[in-house]
């Protein structure tokens, strides 16, 4: 399990990367969009849609990159005999800091990790949202 943990470590914290590449196509659309010649409606709902993108995709890496710390923290903490009471651990600050519902509490660490690795999935497709609206607009102008 230890394994488990730092790999998906190291893969989401590739989000990062993400992140950034998410950020660029954000902006070179956004500046084809705001230095158009003619503004439409057209063109502010691309500009409003490509902002609300880049805001979900923020949010997500934020909790990519959160996941992350997190199975770097307990890969460095873990071994066979606590596993137990690091999750009980875990779960409670999660709940207590508002971070987790308490019905997701005593999960197995597989659910976890599913979970995660099922959020840096949507962080992807987000990114390829933003790749694909940059397309568009391209062609669109």
């Amino acid at each position: 399990m230890k394994m488990h943990f730092v790999v998906l470590s190291k893969l989401f914290h590739s989000s990062y990367s993400l992140l950034i590449a998410g950020y660029g196509f954000l902006f070179f659309s956004l500046f084809l969009l705001i230095f158009k010649q003619d503004i439409n409606i057209l063109n502010l709902t691309l500009c409003i849609c490509a902002i609300l993108i880049g805001l979900l995709h923020h949010y997500v890496s934020i909790r990519v990159i959160f996941d992350a710390k997190l199975l770097q923290y307990l890969s460095k903490k873990i071994d066979y005999s606590n596993v137990d009471s690091l999750t009980k651990e875990l779960d409670q600050s999660l709940i207590t800091l508002k971070l987790m519902p308490i019905d997701k509490a005593n999960r197995s660490w597989k659910l976890r990790l599913t979970g995660c690795q099922k959020l840096f999935k949507i962080q992807i497709f987000i990114f390829f949202i933003q790749v694909f609206m940059l397309f568009f607009i391209l062609y669109y102008i």
